[in-house]
């Protein structure tokens, strides 16, 4: 009988990397391991690796690339740990957003060293041969990520993130004495990631792990050897990872009122190489900004008796963050024996989000009037201490210009949360949100300003003051109707007066169901050369339509005005 030889540890290794644990140094037709599937983090590993939708610090390079995208600043993550007490596992990597996207670089090492060499006799009884080996695997990742609106121009492409991650694979034995000759293999492959924010407190992940097929080169091969003439090719098994996270408590959660933030996150694994699919569950609560608290399930296969089986391993951990560093602790559980129970530290930077996305701005270019060079304005799309509200969620075509304003304090919200911004405006409040976004806090009247506006109502100082300033007027009839929706063409009209536009000049009506000779289409030119009616572009004007709350909100927002406040508002 052929006499090999067998290391006698490396079913350790392979078990966790979800080899067979029968598996020899005689490379069969089977699969190679992903190190990254061990673990890249000991925040992620303390939460029980469901971390796919989340995503959101340095181990995003490895667990979902689509979570670069959302930097706002550089990241860098580490990690180590000694796994089974024998295998040594060592992460590092950082990311930094440009003007292009995100780009992140990662290493993962695993390395056993002193694995005593065996051989088979005749009679299936190993003997140790005196001689040891050393066994290293190492996994490069080049990664980057992005807000799919950079590609494609929908709104929905806002609140999608895409990823990519290629990756070399390094695989080899070496010592051994004249038992086991050295040798090593090298392989190619790549991540593709998708995030899906459809509202502020919940995410949902996608990740496609080794994603490259084996005719476009991903595969590992090794080489030829003294005992094999031709090289040998081995599959790098693809995975599927869904995730789901959601944000329970702490700001833009489903209870933003708690000041605690508590994550909870479900990732589903589906294997394409035979392994049955597994679930990681984990749970993120920080009761103060510097402490994390975390504890999750880990799900994987295992070898056994009876083959393959899911084993359920409970992991916890720690986190502290300070002036933007962060120090994890994991604890991980393998198996029913506690001495295999591995202890995972994490050093990193994560740098200060919140306020990186104080300053953050994006440059839009206004379209220019007739008379005008392009305007460069400032606008930023998510800033903590600006208002937010319920139903305005993400996405949502005016939903910066809202909040902007709200924050302002020239168009307000209502008492449960929500901002309504497809509810009508009526005249009197038309005229209150102009005379704030003027800055002015009038006193009430002495008199009534019309017979059918009292000087005690709430909006008589309002339409008084609007009135004053030749942005509204009454009716021939004396009243000024201050319960009439504000129509579209009304609207349009008011607000041009409110930027100082020129209305005077002779137009071709941009919109084909609002002839020229229109009286509002002289404002309704200005308004789309000076950019206000962007949101129409394509769309009909429908000048008799009531003007929504909303649409006041975006067209203040392009006035002069409106960009030299949201500007201010952002420089603090």
């Amino acid at each position: 009988m052929k006499i090999r030889p067998v290391l006698f540890a490396l079913p350790i290794i392979l078990l966790l990397q979800f080899f067979t644990a029968s598996a020899t140094f005689a490379i069969e037709d089977s699969a190679i391991a992903d190190p990254s599937e061990i673990g890249v983090g000991a925040r992620p590993l303390g939460m029980g690796k469901a971390f796919v939708a989340l995503a959101d610090d340095g181990s995003a390079i490895y667990m979902n690339p689509a979570g670069l995208a959302n930097f706002k600043t550089w990241k860098l993550n580490s990690m180590s740990g000694n796994i089974l007490q024998d295998v040594n596992y060592v992460v590092i990597g950082a990311a930094s957003p440009f003007q292009f996207g995100t780009l992140g670089v990662g290493y993962i090492n695993v390395g056993v060293p002193g694995i005593p060499i065996t051989t088979l006799t005749g009679g299936g009884t190993p003997e140790f041969t005196g001689d040891y080996a050393n066994y290293n695997a190492g996994l490069f990742f080049l990664s980057y990520g992005s807000k799919l609106d950079r590609f494609v121009p929908y709104d929905l492409a806002k609140q999608i993130s895409v990823g990519l991650s290629g990756k070399i694979f390094l695989q080899g034995f070496s010592g051994g004495g004249p038992s086991l000759e050295s040798i090593s293999g090298t392989g190619l492959n790549m991540d593709l990631g998708f995030l899906y924010k459809p509202t502020k407190w919940g995410t949902v992940g996608l990740n496609f792990v080794n994603v490259l097929p084996e005719g476009l080169g991903g595969k590992f091969v090794w080489p030829k050897t003294d005992t094999r003439d031709e090289p040998l090719e081995e599959k790098i098994p693809t995975v599927v990872k869904l995730g789901a996270c959601v944000k329970f408590w702490g700001e833009d959660s489903l209870t933003p009122s708690t000041p605690q933030d508590l994550y909870v996150d479900l990732d589903v694994d589906m294997d394409t190489y035979q392994r049955p699919s597994v679930w990681h569950l984990g749970a993120e609560f920080w009761p103060v900004p510097m402490l994390a608290l975390r504890a999750g399930v880990d799900q994987k296969p295992a070898a056994s008796n009876m083959g393959v089986v899911i084993e359920n391993d409970y992991t916890a951990g720690v986190g502290i963050k300070f002036s933007g560093f962060t120090f994890d602790y994991a604890y991980h559980q393998y198996g029913e024996l506690s001495e295999n129970t591995t202890h995972y530290f994490s050093l990193g930077f994560v740098g200060d989000e919140k306020k990186e996305r104080k300053k953050e701005m994006i440059e839009e270019v206004v379209k220019p009037s007739a008379t005008s060079e392009p305007v460069v304005s400032s606008t930023v799309k998510a800033k903590p201490v600006l208002k937010t509200f319920f139903d305005v969620p993400e996405g949502y075509w005016a939903k910066d210009a809202i909040e902007y304003l709200a924050t302002l304090g020239v168009i307000g919200g209502y008492p449960d949360g929500t901002f309504r911004p497809e509810e009508l405006l009526n005249r009197a409040e038309f005229s209150a949100i102009l005379v704030r976004a003027k800055g002015v806090d009038p006193l009430p009247p002495a008199s009534d300003p019309y017979p059918d506006l009292p000087a005690g109502n709430w909006a008589a100082r309002y339409v008084k003051s609007a009135s004053d300033m030749k942005l509204v007027s009454g009716y021939p009839d004396g009243n000024f109707n201050p319960n009439k929706t504000v129509s579209r063409s009304e609207g349009v009209v008011i607000i041009s007066r409110f930027a100082d536009l020129n209305t005077s000049a002779a137009v071709v009506s941009p919109f084909s169901d609002l002839s020229s000779s229109h009286w509002a289409a002289p404002a309704v030119a200005a308004a789309v050369n000076a950019g206000m009616l962007d949101y129409l572009a394509g769309k009909t004007f429908e000048p008799e339509k009531g003007l929504t709350r909303a649409e006041v909100a975006q067209m203040l927002s392009k006035t002069g005005w409106g960009k030299a406040k949201i500007k201010e508002l952002l420089q603090g």
